[in-house]
């Protein structure tokens, strides 16, 4: 039952789970309660990028550097999550993180990088046949510059790579590369203290969760109960949080990837900022601020085919290590409460 869905999905830490309790008039139209899951999956527009899965995309840039390139699906098949890193180094971890996702309330491609020296880039994408264009903005901690490529595509497993630049003197090529796909899969550095990124004054307020697993359960109305499982780590090679969300495995289900949710500081502005991509494609996006008496406040909208909601949320640390999670949904103009949960950390075996 997806109806509640949305509702745990705005949970920072990412509950998105049934809850019968919830089946309420939490959207104008809800979801229906079976879904067919390949259905699904072939009507996403992100199956447009299906062709980019599998093995690993290889480039050696003019100036030799060479780079390496894996795109793996994200959940439910509704966005991609694209690592990059350089083969030849034993000591770098993956340079960052791109996320490539349908936004259904933009209709558009997006392609957000959370990348290494805490930088950042926002684009749009667009795919037609064999021929790709990208336009973005890279963001450092001193400037943004205006980009965008076009790729073609030579067969299945190759395709060229033109850069521009976009400046007031006007557009300008200043890399042209060929990507080659590989089946075998380059070794990937791990991540010790040495290579590590130091966080961010800006993430220190979350910095606490990374490392840990988090569960929630909570009783419904009507008696029946939800429960949740959430990891947090720090993206790869860049100053950014991850979390998967997941549906706990019970005597008849296996543990299920529920959502994938990011936190990270914009380079420039060190504003905080949060996106979640869902396995049903929902997408929940927002800003966070950590308040003056303590705790942090994330207000965010959920997108939801032509739904879209507002909610804002608050998340503070309890005395005996528990976190608490309050969400709440913008209704008339008015604050409706719609959760109040315990999360705690589950210790390892």
């Amino acid at each position: 039952m997806r109806t509640l869905h949305a509702l745990l999905a705005l949970s920072i830490v990412a509950t998105p789970l049934a809850w019968a309790s919830a089946q309420d008039d939490a959207r104008p139209e809800r979801a229906p309660e079976v879904v067919d899951v390949k259905a699904e999956k072939s009507a996403s527009p992100m199956q447009a990028w299906a062709r980019m899965a599998g093995g690993e995309w290889r480039v050696t840039y003019p100036d030799g550097q060479k780079l390496v390139q894996t795109w793996n699906w994200g959940p439910g098949q509704h966005s991609m999550r694209i690592l990059s890193y350089r083969p030849d180094s034993l000591v770098e971890p993956p340079n960052g993180v791109h996320l490539l996702y349908w936004h259904p309330g933009r209709q558009e491609f997006v392609l957000k990088g959370l990348l290494a020296n805490q930088r950042h880039m926002d684009g749009v994408m667009k795919i037609d046949g064999d021929q790709v264009e990208l336009t973005f903005q890279f963001h450092t901690d001193s400037d943004t510059l205006q980009m965008s490529e076009r790729w073609t595509f030579d067969g299945a497993d190759k395709f060229h790579e033109t850069m521009y630049a976009h400046t007031d003197a006007g557009v300008s090529p200043v890399r042209e590369s060929d990507y080659v796909r590989s089946k075998e899969l380059s070794p990937i550095a791990a991540r010790t203290a040495k290579n590590a990124v130091q966080p961010s004054k800006a993430l220190h307020g979350l910095s606490a969760l990374v490392g840990h697993s988090w569960e929630a359960k909570a009783e419904g109305d009507a008696g029946n109960s939800f429960a949740a499982e959430t990891d947090f780590a720090w993206v790869p090679g860049s100053d950014a949080i991850y979390a998967h969300a997941y549906k706990p495995a019970t005597e008849t289900e296996e543990r299920s990837l529920q959502l994938d949710a990011y936190f990270y500081a914009h380079p420039r502005s060190k504003t905080l900022h949060y996106l979640a991509l869902t396995t049903w494609g929902g997408v929940f996006e927002g800003d966070l601020r950590e308040l003056p008496e303590g705790g942090i406040e994330l207000i965010q909208k959920g997108f939801e085919g032509d739904q879209v909601t507002e909610y804002v949320e608050r998340l503070d640390f309890q005395k005996d290590g528990r976190l608490r999670d309050r969400v709440w949904r913008m209704k008339d103009g008015k604050l409706e409460p719609l959760l109040d949960i315990l999360h705690s950390k589950i210790q390892a075996d």
